[in-house]
C-alpha cells in the first residue's frame, strides 16, 4: 500500500503553519491562522435581508405511514430536485413536490442496511453516501447497493490511524466522488493532557488501493472532570468542508482559519484541486459574534453551572474563560459556483457540558463566487438551513409534540447567480 501525507507548510499557495504551546503538559495546537493571506479581502458588499419565500411543506400528517418522519437526522438533494431524508435507519426519497418516490434501505445488519442513517450526500455522479458510526454505505443513482465501506477493516484506513497515532476516531461524513473514490471525514481524539483531549479532524481522499490526507487539524474540545465522566468543549471550532465540483474541494477549520486580530478580522477558506492538489485560500471579512452569559451557562443557571466548573482543571477553566466569541462560521453550503457561509448567532448554544444543541435565530451569510474567489454579498438567514441546493433552502423542522415535516424555500435570486 501507498500512504501519502500532504501537510501543511509554507509556500506559496499553502499557509504557514504555527505551533502554539500552552498548559503545564505542552498542548500542541496545529494552527492555519497566520498572517500569510489567500486571495484578496473583500471590501463592502451588498446586504440583503427578506431573501426566502415558502415554496413548499413535506408534511408528516399527509404522507402514507412508512414515509411519515419519526427522527429525521439528515437530508440531501440530488441534481433533480429529489429529496433524501435519512430516518428511522432508513433513506426516504421524495420528488422535487414532495411526493414520496421509493426507500432505500431499511434498519438491519446486512448488505444495504443500517444500524443508525445519518449525513447523507450526493456525489456529482449522482451517488448517494449514508453513514452510519462504523460504515459509510454508497449507492448508485437507482438506488442499488455499490459498497460498504468498513473502515477499521481496510488496511489503509488502519495504518493512516497508527501513523497518526489515532486511537479513537468515527467515520463522520462522506461524499461519493464516484462509485469508487470517497472524500471522508474523520472524527477522532487523543489524550494530550490530564484534563484535556485533543480532538483531532482529518479529511481524506479514498481511492480503490490508497488514501491521501487532505487536510490534517488538531483542536482542544474536549474535558474531563477530575472526578469523572467527558464533556465537549463547543465553540472551539470544528471542520466544514464540501465540494465545488468534481476536482474541487473547499474546507475550513473555524476554530483556527481565523484572525481576531487582523484588521479587520477574518477568516480563511482554502481550497485544493483533487487532481493536481494544488491548493488556494480566501481571506474573508469576518464581524465576531460575543457568546452572550446565557449561552455559556447553557441552560444549567448559574449556580449548578459554577458546580461544573469547580470540577475542571486549571486548563479547562481557561479555555471556558478564554471562549469570549463564537468561530466565524456555523455551516458552508455550495451551490453551483456560489458558497455560502452561515455564521453563529448571538441565541446559538452547543452540546458545551453536557447540555443539549440548539441552533438560534437569524444569522448573516456570506455569498462567495468559488471560481472568482471573491466574496458577493451578505444576507440574513432568518434560521439555519439543513441543505441549500438549486437556490432552494431547506429546513428540518421537528417540534417536540408532533412528527417532523420538511420545509423547503425559495432563495431570492439576486443571491443565486441569476439575479446579478
Amino acid at each position: 500500500m501507498v500512504f501519502w501525507s500532504i501537510k501543511t507548510t509554507s509556500g506559496e499557495t499553502m499557509k504557514l503553519q504555527r505551533v502554539i504551546i500552552i498548559g503545564a503538559y505542552g498542548l500542541a495546537l496545529l494552527s492555519a491562522c497566520s498572517s500569510d493571506r489567500g486571495g484578496q479581502i473583500a471590501s463592502a458588499v451588498p446586504f440583503h435581508r427578506d431573501i426566502l419565500t415558502h415554496a413548499l411543506t413535506i408534511d408528516s400528517h399527509d404522507l402514507p405511514d412508512e414515509y411519515q418522519f419519526v427522527n429525521p437526522t439528515g437530508l440531501a438533494v440530488d441534481a433533480a430536485g429529489n429529496v433524501y431524508v435519512t430516518d428511522d435507519s432508513r433513506v426516504k426519497v421524495f420528488d422535487a413536490s414532495g411526493e414520496p418516490l421509493t426507500i432505500i434501505g431499511g434498519p438491519g445488519e446486512g448488505p444495504g442496511e443500517f444500524a443508525t442513517a445519518r449525513n447523507p450526500a450526493i456525489g456529482p455522479q449522482g451517488h448517494l453516501a449514508v453513514q452510519g458510526f462504523w460504515t459509510s454505505t454508497v449507492f448508485d443513482r437507482d438506488g442499488a447497493l455499490l459498497k460498504e465501506v468498513m473502515y477499521r477493516a481496510e488496511p489503509a484506513f488502519r495504518e493512516y490511524l497508527r501513523e497518526r497515532g489515532i486511537t479513537f476516531s468515527t467515520m463522520y461524513r462522506v461524499i461519493p466522488l464516484s462509485g469508487e473514490v470517497l472524500l471522508v471525514e474523520l472524527k477522532a481524539r487523543n489524550y494530550l493532557l490530564e484534563s484535556i483531549y485533543c480532538g483531532i479532524e482529518p479529511l481524506l481522499l479514498v481511492l480503490p488501493d490508497t488514501l491521501r490526507e487532505i487536510a490534517y487539524y488538531q483542536s482542544r474540545n474536549h474535558i474531563r472532570p477530575r472526578d469523572g465522566g467527558e464533556f465537549s468543549l463547543d465553540f472551539q471550532g470544528e471542520l466544514l468542508w464540501t465540494i465545488t465540483g468534481r476536482d474541487e474541494a473547499v474546507y475550513i477549520e473555524t476554530g483556527l482559519d481565523c484572525d481576531r486580530n487582523a484588521d479587520p478580522p477574518d477568516y480563511t477558506l482554502r481550497f485544493i484541486d483533487l487532481q493536481t492538489f494544488e491548493r488556494d485560500s480566501l481571506a474573508v471579512p469576518w464581524e465576531p459574534v460575543y457568546i452572550p452569559e446565557g449561552a455559556r451557562l447553557m441552560g444549567y443557571g448559574e449556580e449548578r453551572f459554577d458546580e461544573i466548573r469547580i470540577r475542571l482543571s486549571d486548563d479547562a477553566r481557561e479555555i471556558l474563560r478564554d471562549t469570549d466569541y463564537y468561530p466565524p462560521l456555523k455551516q458552508i453550503f455550495v451551490d453551483g459556483p456560489l458558497l455560502y457561509g452561515l455564521a453563529y448567532c448571538a441565541s446559538d448554544t452547543a452540546a458545551w457540558l453536557g447540555a443539549l444543541s440548539q441552533n438560534g435565530g437569524p444569522r448573516r451569510a456570506d455569498i462567495i463566487d468559488t471560481a472568482a474567489r471573491r466574496l458577493l454579498a451578505r444576507a440574513e438567514f432568518p434560521f439555519l438551513p439543513d441543505e441549500l441546493k438549486h437556490g432552494r433552502v431547506y429546513r428540518i423542522v421537528a417540534p417536540s409534540d408532533d412528527l417532523a415535516r420538511i420545509e423547503i424555500y425559495r432563495l431570492d435570486d439576486r443571491l443565486t447567480g441569476t439575479g446579478r
